[in-house]
């Protein structure tokens, strides 16, 4: 993330938007982000975290879960948060079936996980088609594990035997 003060070992959440970014969208996204981390905190103690948009396409939460980590309740009110994008964007940010990659020009589609699998079949998408591994948990690992080859993601179950 840039400018990115935390730990790299930071706990993060990426959610994929069903459609691309427009840029007022994303400073409106990224303002309200720094709105909701500067007032974050789990059990009365503030939580040292940012939101950051990338690419036009994910929002990426994350807190140095080293300095205080996240409860549950302030996990829940981060997937409000959200909820909230969502609500006033008309977006899908929690869909997990929302597979991110991309297509052979080099920008990112997004598509149900059925129609994935439909593209795999059809050889549209193959096994060094770069897909976004969100299952990701890490700061540190959005350089190298997040956008990956599909043979070296959980994506490759997806592909024929």
């Amino acid at each position: 993330m840039k400018n990115s003060r935390l730990n790299r070992n930071s706990r993060i959440w990426i959610y994929t938007a069903s459609r691309k970014l427009n840029t007022d969208e994303v400073n409106w996204i990224e303002k309200k982000g720094l709105e909701f981390t500067d007032s974050w905190q789990t059990h009365g103690k503030p939580l040292e975290a940012t939101i950051e948009v990338v690419y036009n396409r994910f929002i990426v939460v994350a807190v140095d879960d080293e300095w205080v980590g996240p409860s549950g309740c302030s996990i829940d009110s981060s997937i409000a948060f959200i909820k909230e994008m969502e609500s006033s964007l008309q977006i899908d940010l929690l869909d997990k079936l929302n597979i991110a990659y991309r297509n052979r020009n080099g920008a990112i589609d997004v598509v149900k996980l059925p129609e994935f699998q439909t593209l795999i079949d059809q050889g549209e998408i193959k096994s060094d088609t770069l897909v976004f591994n969100n299952l990701i948990q890490k700061l540190n690992q959005l350089d190298d594990e997040w956008e990956v080859e599909l043979d070296n993601s959980w994506h490759k179950q997806l592909l024929p035997a």
